[in-house]
C-alpha cells in the first residue's frame, strides 16, 4: 500500500509559541517648573485598550497648568494605578503596559499571576443601615488647586492687612455700558461688555499716579535691608470662579490695552478656566489683584493679598438704592462696594485711600478715563 507521505524532503516543524511579552510601568515623568505633583483629571485608556508610543494617556493638572501625558511604550495596557481625581506624585508609576518583542522573566511571571488571579465580582447591594449619631470623619486629599491656594494664603499669612472700602455711584457707567453694547454689532469680535473692564482699566489708570501699589516688596536680594522692585506693566490679575476652584489668571500690560482689548482677554481667560485649560503663563506675573466677586453676592469684603503683591481689591454686588441728587431730590443709583487690601509694611493707608478715590473718580464719570487714556 503507497505511503500517504512524501518519503523524501526535509521535515517541517511548525511552532505555535506566541511572542516573548513583557511589563513596562509607565511613571510620571518630571514635567518641569518645580511640579512635584499632579491630579488625574481624566484617562483617555482603560485596562484591555491597546495604545500606540507617544498615544494619549491621561490629562493632569498641577498647580500652574493642565498637561497632557503621553505614552513612552506601544501594546496594552494591563494596570492604571489611579483613579480620576487623584494625586500622583512625580515618580509614581501610573500604569503598566504590556509590549512584545522583549525576552524579560518578569513578563511570565506576570503573566502566570495573571492566570492564577479570580475574576472580580460585583459588589452586593448596599443593606440599609440604621441611623447612627456617631461622626465619621474621612480623610479626603486637597485638590491640586486647593493645594495652590493653601500654600499661597499661608505664604499671605506673614503680610500685615489693613483694609479699606468705599461706596461708589456707578449709575453713569451703568448707562454707558448699556449704550455701547446697544451700539455693538452682533458680528463684531469684542464681546458684550461687563462692568469689569472698565474697572480693571480704572485701576490700571490709577496705577500710573500710584506706582508704589503696582510695585513688589524684596525681602531676598538683602535680607538685613528690605526694598521695593518698581514695576512698569500692569499685570492685573483677575480671581475666577471655575468648577476646579478658584484661579488667579493674569491680563497682561493692561496700561497698554483698550477696554475692548481687555474684555477680549476676559472671555479668552474664563473659557481656558471653565475648561481646566490655563496655561502657565496665564496664571504667572500679577502685579496686583480684582476679585468680582460681588457677582455671586457680598457687599463689604475683606481680600487677601496675594504673596508677591502690595494690594488687591474686591468689587462687591451692584445694588440699586435711593440716594439724595445734588438737588437734594430722592434718585435712583447703582452703587457698589469696592474693598482694598493692602500690605501695611511700605502702604501707608492715606495712600491707599487716595488711589481708590482715583478709581472710584473714574468709574462715576466714566468720561474721564478717555482723557487719560490718549
Amino acid at each position: 500500500m503507497p505511503s500517504l507521505y512524501a518519503a523524501s524532503g526535509p521535515a517541517v516543524i511548525y511552532s505555535s509559541l506566541k511572542p516573548l511579552l513583557a511589563i513596562k510601568s509607565h511613571k510620571l515623568a518630571d514635567i518641569g517648573e518645580g511640579v512635584k505633583e499632579v491630579q488625574i483629571i481624566q484617562w483617555f485608556v482603560e485596562e484591555g485598550a491597546k495604545i500606540e508610543e507617544w498615544g494619549a494617556i491621561c490629562e493632569v493638572q498641577s498647580d500652574k497648568a493642565s498637561t497632557e501625558i503621553t505614552s513612552k511604550y506601544t501594546g496594552v495596557v494591563k494596570k492604571i494605578y489611579y483613579k480620576r481625581d487623584e494625586v500622583v506624585q512625580v515618580g509614581d508609576v501610573m500604569l503598566d503596559i504590556e509590549v512584545e518583542g522583549e525576552d524579560d522573566a518578569e513578563a511570565e511571571a506576570g503573566e502566570d499571576a495573571a492566570e492564577g488571579e479570580e475574576p472580580e465580582t460585583s459588589p452586593s447591594a448596599p443593606v440599609a443601615a440604621p441611623i447612627d449619631s456617631e461622626q465619621v470623619e474621612t480623610a479626603q486629599r486637597l485638590t491640586t488647586i486647593q493645594g495652590v491656594m493653601f500654600k499661597s494664603m499661608t505664604a499671605s499669612l506673614s503680610i500685615p492687612h489693613f483694609l479699606y472700602t468705599d461706596s461708589v455711584n456707578i449709575t453713569d457707567l451703568s448707562s454707558t455700558r448699556k449704550q455701547l453694547n446697544a451700539k455693538r454689532s452682533p458680528d463684531a469680535t469684542t464681546p458684550k461688555l461687563t462692568y469689569l473692564p472698565f474697572i480693571i482699566k480704572a485701576v490700571s489708570l490709577a496705577l500710573t499716579k500710584y506706582p508704589l501699589i503696582n510695585a513688589r516688596l524684596d525681602l531676598t536680594s538683602d535680607p538685613t535691608r528690605p526694598q521695593l522692585q518698581m514695576r512698569s506693566n500692569h499685570n492685573i490679575g483677575i480671581a475666577m470662579d471655575t468648577p476646579a476652584g478658584l484661579v488667579v489668571p493674569v491680563i497682561k500690560s493692561v496700561n497698554a490695552r483698550s477696554i475692548s482689548s481687555i474684555a477680549q482677554e476676559l472671555v479668552r481667560l474664563s473659557q481656558l478656566g471653565q475648561a481646566g485649560r490655563l496655561s502657565s503663563q496665564d496664571l504667572s506675573g500679577g502685579t496686583i489683584t480684582v476679585s468680582n466677586i460681588g457677582n455671586i453676592g457680598g457687599g463689604v469684603l475683606a481680600p487677601v493679598i496675594v504673596e508677591g503683591q502690595l494690594a488687591i481689591m474686591a468689587v462687591g454686588q451692584v445694588k440699586a438704592v435711593p440716594v439724595f441728587g445734588d438737588d437734594g431730590q430722592i434718585q435712583r443709583a447703582e452703587m457698589v462696594n469696592m474693598s482694598w487690601s493692602a500690605d501695611h509694611r511700605v502702604v501707608d493707608g492715606a495712600t491707599m485711600a487716595r488711589m481708590a478715590s482715583v478709581v472710584k473718580g473714574y468709574l462715576e464719570q466714566p468720561s474721564s478715563m478717555l482723557v487719560d487714556m490718549m
